[in-house]
Formats: C-alpha cells, structure tokens, sequence
C-alpha cells in the first residue's frame, strides 16, 4: 500500500539473521529520541535532556556532540545545575558500558520500486515512496526507567530546573505478556505513576506522545486508557490515525481515512480522536503536509502555524544534506520546494472548512478548535530522511 510501518523483530534469531545478511547505508542515533534531539540540538535551546537506556559508547558516540545535550547522572556531592545527588553531563562524558542493544532497522524504498517472487505469487510495486521500520530492542521491552532518571529529573526539577517540555514516546516496543506474568498494562501504569509525578512537580510542563505504528490492539488499548489522558498532545501519522480511530469505536471513520485519505476524512478524523481522548493538541504528519489541530486556551494558531513552517523548513534543510550543524542552516529549508500534493490537500481541506487560504499556511477556528495546515517541503533525492 505504500504506507509507513513499524514492527517489532521479537526473536534474537531473526535479529542475529538480520544483521549477517543486510547492509546498511549508515548507522545513526534513532528511535524518537534520537531523531528529535539531531533535529533540536543545533537550534539553540539552553537544554535538552535525554532518557537513553542503556548508555552505551556507541550510543553516546552516535548523538549530537552539542553542549545543550545532556543526561542525568548520579553525583555524589551534586553540582551547580543539579538536584540533590544528580547532576547532567554530556552523554559523551556519562556512558557506562559498550555495545549495541537495539537496532531499529528503517528500509527505505522508492516510488514504483517493484519486488516479485514468483515462487511465493509477490508481485508489488510501491505506490509511493516511503520507510517500513523494523525495531529489535528487547532491553526496552517493558519500557523499564532507569532509577537514575526517574528521582534524578525530579531531583532537577524540585531544585529549580524548568523544563518546558517532556515528549514520550517507544509504546511500539512493548508486548502484550511477559514471561514473569505481568502484561504491557503493569508497564504503562508504572510509566504513569512517573509521569504524575513529574507533572505534579513541574505543573507548567506540557507532555507530548509520539504513537508509533503498534501492532498490537491490547498494547494500543492500554497505551491510550492508561497514558494519553495524562498528556495534552498527540503525534501520529495516517496510518496511526485509522488505527486509533478504529480502536476508539470509530470504525466507519476510521475505513474511510484508510481507504482515501481524503482532507475531509482526515479532518474529521483528528478532530474525533482529539475529542474522543480529551487532548488539547493534536499533530497529524503525512507526506506533503501537516495538520494540527489545538485548543485555544493552549497555545495560539499562530505560534503552532509559525512552529510547523519551521518545522518543514528544518526537516527540509537536514534531508537535502544530510547535515544540520547551528539555526542558520535552517534557511536551507526554503529553497526547498512545497509539496503540490500538500497544496492540493490544503486547497481541498479549506474548501470543505470555508477557509481557501488554508492552503497557504492558512488558519481556522471550528468547533472550538483552532485548525493550522502547512504543506511540507519535499526532497525529491534526500540525502537523509528525518524519521519525524
């Protein structure tokens, strides 16, 4: 079908097959965390704190050599900066261990790219270009925080550390059973708890989800009853969406977003599942365009409109080059062309909501939300692709 997708590789076997016969084309910090930090770290913030398990040389060797790029470590006497007993170093200088312990593999394919075994009846040709990402990291399977992490960001907090955001994401990982007996609901209750508690300590902090593609229905249902409603925002992509809607009862819907992702469809869609799970912020990203969708008493559709643009113009800049080293690379971006699907899309989208210049980077306000639409830039020979 041409659409993004990410399993999970459960037996060692596979994974060690994996590794002998397949060629890469380059190794690189990955999974959510390691994407977003590549993507922030040279664009100023004061301090992005990672949760990286386990830290390993490799690991630390691979992640953004910059300053504001730090992990919690223990520290006997404290230090300037730090809670009681903790303190934040540079990954580079806080790493424990060797090895690799998960590889999230990302096969890349192009437009009309076409794979036949005769001998098993595959004949396919890709529709569009996109990523199937195959995951093997059996460490994180139980989405276990370390204990260093977990009192060491509250330590930060309660000693006058702000942060401003705490974005979570990896729910693709878990499984449904174990073999102590527990299931994929003792482990979101525990990373709840957690999040509680970090919420109490820092009531100003705005929590973000990425969903990921989650094969499995039970790990779903507990993922969005016992964690999203402590968030205010919700990251997903079309594929992501038809299954979420389909999970919340919203079965015809989610058909008709799978089956034509038509604007109007994926409009309604978003805006159901905003409803539907309480959020105040939804960030729907497909190929060509981003749709999000906030409450007012949030954050304004201006700044979220202005966020999406800088976004797409970041994204851009990375996958043309491969590189993205301060903020003033960022102006890269807009030599990039806008997506004429994406513009098609928003033309579409703001005839059905009576807005023709959502098209443009438009805004609207329906049914007390506010609508922001950007197309995105899209690189038709990307060096890189950015994984967000």
């Amino acid at each position: 079908k041409g659409k993004a997708l990410q399993r999970v590789i459960r037996a060692k076997a596979v994974h060690e097959w994996t590794m002998e016969h397949l060629p890469y084309d380059r190794l690189r910090a990955g999974g959510t965390c390691g994407n977003m930090v590549s993507m922030l770290a040279p664009l100023g913030f004061p301090r992005l704190l990672l949760y990286v398990n386990p830290l390993t040389r490799e690991q630390a060797e691979l992640l953004p050599q910059h300053d504001n790029v730090k992990v919690v470590v223990r520290d006997g006497g404290g230090c300037a900066g730090g809670g009681e007993g903790f303190a934040m170093r540079k990954p580079i200088d806080a790493w424990r261990e060797e090895g690799v312990k998960a590889v999230h593999w990302i096969f890349e394919y192009p437009e009309g790219m076409r794979i036949s075994v005769p001998s098993a009846g595959i004949d396919v040709v890709a529709p569009r270009a996109n990523r199937y990402i195959a995951s093997y990291n059996p460490i994180n399977n139980q989405l276990v925080i370390n204990p260093d992490f977990k009192e060491g960001l509250l330590a930060l907090v309660e000693a006058g550390e702000r942060f401003t955001h705490f974005m979570i994401a990896g729910f693709h990982i878990l499984s449904e059973k174990y073999p102590d007996g527990s299931g994929c609901a003792d482990c979101l209750r525990r990373m709840a708890e957690f999040i509680s508690q970090v919420k109490q300590a820092a009531p100003g902090i705005k929590i973000h989800f990425e969903l990921a593609s989650i094969g499995s229905q039970v790990v779903r249902q507990s993922v969005i009853g016992l964690t999203v409603p402590l968030g205010h925002s919700l990251g997903l992509n079309e594929v992501e969406l038809a299954t979420l809607l389909g999970d919340l009862g919203e079965t015809k819907l989610a058909a008709e977003v799978e089956a034509t992702e038509s604007p109007e469809a994926m409009f309604r869609g978003v805006k159901a599942a905003g409803e539907r799970l309480g959020l105040a912020r939804i960030h729907l990203h497909n190929l060509g365009y981003y749709l999000c969708i906030s409450r007012p008493d949030f954050v304004s559709a201006e700044r979220t409109r202005d966020g999406l643009a800088f976004a797409a113009c970041a994204a851009a800049a990375r996958t043309s080059t491969a590189s993205l080293t301060s903020l003033d690379d960022v102006a890269r971006g807009l030599e990039v062309g806008i997506s004429g699907e994406g513009m098609e899309v928003g033309r579409l989208l703001g005839e059905y909501l009576g807005r023709p210049d959502l098209a443009v980077g438009g805004m609207a306000h329906v049914d007390g939300w506010d609508v922001s639409f950007v197309p995105t830039k899209v690189v038709e020979r990307p060096a890189l692709t950015v994984g967000l």
